[in-house]
């Protein structure tokens, strides 16, 4: 009866269910989520907050992606132009 949802508490909840069952997380991750959100009581709204976790997660990994292709860009250029030097 105390008990109180987080948002953290989700992610900690997705992030087990990842460990012990990584290929049915990939495959049937809404359905898992449903199943146990609808357990514990915490309904849509665990579901709502996991996907919005994965999301940030795929945007911080675009991030990286062009900071990296930046990095590289910019290695290439100052490459290119110090033999000319």
């Amino acid at each position: 009866p105390k008990f109180k949802y987080s948002r953290l508490f989700g992610i900690g909840l997705y992030t087990l269910l990842e460990l012990c069952q990584p290929e049915a997380t990939q495959n049937r991750r809404q359905e898992l989520l449903t199943q146990v959100g609808n357990l514990l009581k915490v309904g849509d709204r665990c579901t709502k907050d996991i996907d919005l976790y994965l999301s940030n997660l795929e945007k911080i990994e675009q991030g990286r992606q062009m900071m990296a292709d930046l990095a590289e860009a910019e290695r290439k250029k100052k490459a290119k132009a110090a033999p000319q030097a």
